[in-house]
């Protein structure tokens, strides 16, 4: 009986583990991000090859500007190249639902994950 509650315990604490490595894994910066401001929106769009862009909405004069980029995401390092010889380099923390993004001045915006 004691065997059987000891294969059992470590049979759960086995898939408990795999299950999450699972949702980590599955946690992808590609698609779109959302930050709503009281006067304006940005949105970034991370495609899995490397590209994006980063869309903002000014609700006052009701324009838009697109700027296309490049990006490198690892581990928990983000840099936005837009290629004016200046790129972003933030700090990420990523869930299924936020992107944060921190600056080296530990400034920090969240995004939330467009549907």
């Amino acid at each position: 009986m004691a065997l059987l509650m000891i294969l059992l315990t470590a049979g759960f604490v086995s898939c408990s583990k795999s299950s999450d490595d699972d949702s980590e894994s599955k946690l992808t910066i590609v698609g779109s991000w959302l930050l709503d401001g009281v006067d304006y929106t940005k949105t970034y769009t991370f495609t899995s090859n490397g590209t994006g862009t980063s869309d903002s909405y000014d609700k006052e004069t009701e324009k838009t500007e697109t700027d296309p980029f490049k990006y490198t995401y690892s581990g928990d390092q983000l840099v936005i190249d837009y290629g004016d010889g200046d790129p972003e380099t933030y700090t990420v923390t990523l869930t299924e639902t936020t992107l944060k993004l921190a600056d080296s001045d530990t400034h920090s915006i969240t995004y939330t994950k467009k549907k």
